[in-house]
């Protein structure tokens, strides 16, 4: 059975009146306590994330934190946890993101409707067309920008030129003359057109406090945002040392740096496989698997999709729901067009500011072409005075 992570925690059994203590592990689909007790009626039960209505932070009537779950017909108490907080975090991430999971549907016999299949490639079509189009505005820019840097080097020539004019004509003692600095800024990379987003848990250390926040990937640099939308960590992809997956679910970026202090930040996510096969494709030789389940590492190497390796991970015989019927778009096309669609708003919102740079770029060409012209002339007019 796959866990995402396990504490130590106490239970509070209704109908005994008493705590009884145990280990609460999170799988991607359900919690689970089991009572540390060798007799044969133990507790021992399973909450899927479907079943769940509330998660919140109380207290016991003898003022002790506790962390409850509320169901249709239940609510379960668990206490004794070494940080509630932390536990309350992790719990909240996989309960939203399995309520747009589609593991709830049958492997074997996915909902496919006609019209959801059409809409999914008309999507996908669409963002084959808007990647081609960020690809070729790219080459756009980098064209642009080494335009914008030939026409800085023909102004430094021209300077040169000036220069050597004037000095013919006047005195030895005058060769230090001032010339026009004319300079065009070209960064040195363009921003990153491509980027995706993921939400994540996050924390600096194993001992630090565990905070929801969303990791943006870009061509070459992974970003990490609190709830705030605050930037808490970046790392340019080159710069990382490594990265080592404990889990399908749980990861850490490891940087090393001369003159500062190391940087360990781990990162749980449902949908960390998504993550991880973007950036196999950067920096897989970084990339280390600590005992990886069957399959993990064969599966990111063939770009299988996030619902098939879920599927191949979930060895426990558990996929007993199945679809009761079709409908116009199922939750399985339905989450996988949302997913489609979050990526090409972010992809339009770098091709709209790379656009803006562009334009601005061309607008600062223009200008310096004119200005190269006329000191052209000038200088033109100056040597048929010397001839």
């Amino acid at each position: 059975m796959a866990k995402v992570r396990e504490w130590k925690a106490s239970y509070y059994v209704e109908t005994k009146r008493v705590w009884v203590y145990g280990s609460l592990f999170i799988n991607p689909r359900f919690i689970c306590f089991t009572e540390e007790s060798e007799a044969s009626n133990r507790i021992n039960f399973k909450v899927y994330f479907g079943e769940f209505l509330e998660i919140k932070k109380e207290t016991t009537t003898v003022f002790y934190s506790a962390l409850t779950v509320r169901t249709k017909d239940k609510k379960h108490w668990f206490s004794s946890l070494q940080s509630r907080t932390n536990t309350f975090n992790v719990l909240e991430h996989f309960w939203k993101e399995a309520l747009f999971s589609t593991s709830s549907e049958s492997p074997s016999n996915p909902s496919v409707s006609p019209g959801g299949q059409e809409l999914l490639n008309l999507l996908n079509d669409s963002a084959t067309v808007l990647s081609t189009s960020a690809r070729a505005i790219e080459r756009q820019g980098k064209q642009i920008d080494h335009a914008c840097q030939t026409m800085n080097k023909l102004h430094n020539d021209l300077g040169v030129a000036e220069t050597l004019i004037h000095s013919l004509g006047a005195w030895v003692n005058q060769w230090n003359l001032e010339t026009p600095n004319i300079y065009i800024n070209v960064p040195e990379t363009t921003d990153d057109i491509a980027k995706t987003e993921f939400p994540i848990i996050y924390a600096n250390g194993r001992k630090s406090k565990k905070e929801p926040g969303a990791a943006v990937l870009s061509n070459h640099k992974l970003e990490i945002f609190n709830a705030e939308r605050q930037a808490i960590f970046e790392f340019e992809l080159k710069r990382v040392n490594e990265i080592v997956i404990h889990t399908p679910w749980e990861m850490t970026i490891n940087r090393a740096s001369i003159g500062q202090p190391d940087c360990h930040v781990i990162i749980m996510s449902a949908r960390l496989v998504q993550l991880l096969s973007r950036l196999e494709v950067a920096i897989g030789s970084k990339m280390i698997f600590e005992d990886p389940p069957e399959g993990v590492s064969k599966a990111l190497n063939r770009h299988r999709s996030d619902d098939e390796l879920t599927n191949s991970l979930q060895v426990d015989g558990e996929y007993k729901i199945s679809s009761k019927g079709l409908k116009t778009v199922s939750d399985r096309e339905a989450a996988e067009m949302t997913q489609i669609l979050q990526d090409m708003k972010s992809m339009a919102l770098g091709i709209q500011n790379e656009q803006t740079r562009q334009l601005g770029q061309l607008d600062c060409l223009s200008d310096s072409l004119d200005k190269a012209n006329e000191r052209v002339r000038k200088d033109a007019k100056n040597i048929i005075k010397l001839l």
